[in-house]
């Protein structure tokens, strides 16, 4: 577990490959529960959470930020969630689509900006 920033995590079904192929590199994710792939950034937490993002989120400065500019922004979003729970989606602009799966809890949020843009 852990975070990625440009890299490829797990494996994806044969169909959901073909979907996704573009020059972009795709992050991947596959649990007993989940099966996720973005071209953003994923972040794993200790089995209890998964979060990806897409785009270009800007995150309220301080920690979040900080956490952004050196884990990426899953990292953050993570981070995040852990201290507001779905709230986190009220904090974030710029232009992004987000999943967070919250294992523990078994629910999955999903969000993207105010203007629709990704």
């Amino acid at each position: 577990m852990g975070c990625y920033h440009r890299a490829v995590v797990g494996a994806v079904s044969t169909s959901m490959a073909a979907a996704m192929r573009s020059t972009l590199n795709v992050r991947e994710v596959t649990t007993d529960k989940l099966q996720l792939a973005t071209t953003g950034s994923v972040c794993e937490q200790a089995a209890n959470l998964v979060v990806a993002i897409a785009g270009f989120p800007r995150l309220p400065a301080g920690e979040l930020a900080e956490t952004a500019a050196t884990a990426g922004h899953a990292a953050a979003v993570a981070q995040g969630y852990a201290r507001h729970g779905a709230a986190i989606f009220a904090k974030l602009e710029g232009a992004f689509s987000c999943a967070i799966f919250d294992v523990s809890a078994q629910k999955l949020y999903v969000g993207i900006d105010r203007t629709g843009q990704h």
